[in-house]
């Protein structure tokens, strides 16, 4: 299960548990932490649990070539047989349940505190919504006119994003996650903050 490894006094106050996930991982961060929650209540109730969704943040937006992200979620999910986060399946119908890999949909439904990290030229989303670089002519315009703003727009209800201009994808892992910065700020600077209910 997911809780393996937490070892002895995983169910108190004491214990500080972090689910973080990068690029599809991220995504797995967001239909998982409230099951996690679920197995460790004291954990959450003491506001020691959260999770850090780095990079698995996709706006619902059309793609600007290829197969819809949609289309694509959709039937991943019935392919599969997805099992989605319990309170955002119970906010669908079972053909829409797709929805639930989307960041703005699945987010609306997860109750624990959850740090977002969506760069707003991310390569490897932006190369998935069939816009892959060079980003000239009519892929740039797609980028910054409906990519961008899209994105802006998915974390409006965020209490807690880190979102540039960069193209990096996954950000937590290796150097941007302190050197690349938004208002002097870097992703371990903000993460450490609201972590840590630092001002």
């Amino acid at each position: 299960g997911c809780c393996c490894g937490l070892g002895a006094g995983a169910g108190n106050a004491q214990t500080e548990v972090l689910l973080a996930g990068a690029s599809a991982g991220g995504i797995g961060v967001m239909v998982n932490l409230d099951r996690l929650a679920a197995r460790l209540p004291s954990v959450k109730a003491a506001g020691h649990l959260r999770g850090l969704d780095d990079s698995g943040w996709i706006p619902d937006v059309a793609a600007y070539s290829g197969v819809a992200p949609q289309t694509r979620a959709q039937n991943a999910t019935t392919y599969w047989n997805a099992t989605v986060d319990t309170t955002c399946a119970a906010a669908y119908p079972a053909s829409e349940r797709w929805r639930c890999y989307f960041s703005s949909y699945a987010f609306a439904q997860v109750s624990t505190p959850l740090y977002v990290v969506a760069n707003q030229q991310d390569i490897t989303i932006l190369a998935y919504l069939g816009a892959p670089q060079p980003w000239v002519g009519p892929v740039h315009d797609y980028v910054v006119c409906t990519y961008e703003p899209a994105v802006r727009a998915s974390l409006a209800s965020v209490p807690a994003a880190f979102s540039s201009t960069s193209w990096i994808h996954v950000v937590s892992p290796w150097w941007p996650f302190w050197t690349l910065k938004v208002d002097n700020y870097s992703t371990r600077d903000l993460l450490g903050n609201w972590y840590f209910n630092r001002a």
